[in-house]
Parts: C-alpha cells; sequence; structure tokens
C-alpha cells in the first residue's frame, strides 16, 4: 500500500502532481480521501455508524473511525471511492445510492505521521441490519452504533461518556453480535476538532423518514 501512487495538491487544491503513498505522508502532502458515513434510523432518532479500526492497522489501532473511507489513488475521480464499501463492509452499492456532502480540509500532524486530507464526504441511508454486514478483518473489527445528538454531546464536551451498540463478528463467523458498551473521546480516532463537528452538522441536515 505505501507504493501506491497518490494524486498531490497545494492547499487550494489545485494538482501539482503525483507521490507515493509513503512520501505523502511523510512530506505531508495534501492527497483526496473517500469518505462515507452511515446513518441508520432507530426509534425516529437518527445514528451514525463508526467503524472500529482493526488491531492489526499501522495507524490509529482499535479506534472509532469514519463507517467506510480510503485514499483516492492517482487516476481515481471520487467515485470510484464506493469500492471501499464493498471491501470493508461486504456491500456493494451504486454511487448514485450515495448523498454527497461536499468536502472537509482535514489535517494531523505528528512526528513521524503528516496526513493533510481533502475529505470528499459522502452519507448513506443504510436500512438493511447492520448485524448482516461483512467485515474485511484485515481492516474493520467492529462497528459501533451511537445517536448522532450523542456524538454531538460528547465532541462539544457536554459529556465524558457516551453509550453505543457495538456489533462484533463471532468465532464462528456468520452474522454480527451487538452488545452496549460506554465510549469516551479517547476511544475515536483523532481529527482536527472542526472535523467531526461539520460531520455532524452535515448529517443533521438530511431526514431519514
Amino acid at each position: 500500500m505505501e507504493t501506491e501512487q497518490l494524486a498531490i495538491f497545494n492547499d487550494q487544491m489545485e494538482r501539482i502532481g503525483t507521490r507515493s503513498r509513503a512520501e505523502v505522508h511523510a512530506q505531508g502532502l495534501w492527497h483526496q480521501t473517500f469518505q462515507c458515513w452511515f446513518l441508520q434510523s432507530v426509534q425516529d432518532k437518527q445514528t451514525l455508524l463508526f467503524q472500529r479500526r482493526a488491531a492489526c492497522k499501522k495507524d490509529f489501532p482499535n479506534l472509532l473511525d469514519i463507517t467506510a473511507a480510503g485514499h483516492l489513488l492517482s487516476d481515481e475521480e471520487p467515485r470510484d471511492g464506493v469500492r471501499e464499501i464493498q471491501e470493508e463492509l461486504g456491500l456493494s452499492l451504486n454511487y448514485t445510492a450515495l448523498i454527497p456532502a461536499g468536502i472537509i480540509q482535514d489535517q494531523l500532524v505528528f512526528e513521524h505521521f503528516k496526513d493533510r486530507e481533502f475529505c470528499h464526504l459522502y452519507f448513506y441511508h443504510l436500512q438493511q441490519d447492520i448485524a448482516g454486514l461483512i467485515l474485511q478483518k484485515e481492516e474493520v473489527a467492529s462497528i459501533v452504533q451511537f445517536a448522532t445528538l450523542d456524538c454531538i454531546r460528547l465532541f462539544q464536551q457536554q459529556t465524558t461518556t457516551i453509550t453505543g451498540l457495538e456489533y462484533s463478528p463471532t468465532a464462528t463467523g456468520g452474522t454480527l453480535t451487538a452488545s452496549v458498551k460506554d465510549f469516551t473521546s479517547a476511544n475515536f480516532c483523532p481529527h482536527n476538532p472542526h472535523y467531526y463537528a461539520q460531520v455532524f452538522a452535515a448529517a443533521q441536515r438530511y431526514s431519514l423518514r
């Protein structure tokens, strides 16, 4: 994966060349990602689905992140990112089923890792049972469902803990098994504060009725 070729951009999102994924993260070059957040209605309340990153992931193992996401290669358009949903969740969708929600400019800078992304944001209204999703074990450990309003309260520091429903694979495979768990902000992947605020605000604009 580190040798994958990604298009790189300046901070005005003007394409300026191509670099390997390893170079992009080492040098902190702007690049594009596809991000799709799943929404679901539960008892007339909107919920958001997070994936728990697999324990074997190099970056942010076991932390909660976007439902399905990935880098866009140098020859790809945002619509090509729909493949990430099939790969990570076993759900085959047409691009037209997604709700486009704009682009978020997000950056994280650590000593060993510099990630500057133009995030092409989408939502998808999941109407099937979460337990039927097929998780790519190398990427996704489980799916966790939260009320959108609870996520807002947590990231606005109105509370320190929220409750979610975690869907995990069983030892024998088959459908995912749900369990109730409590989570704090430390359980979530780091993003710029504005990132989560924009995602939650965008999610609230969509009615699931």
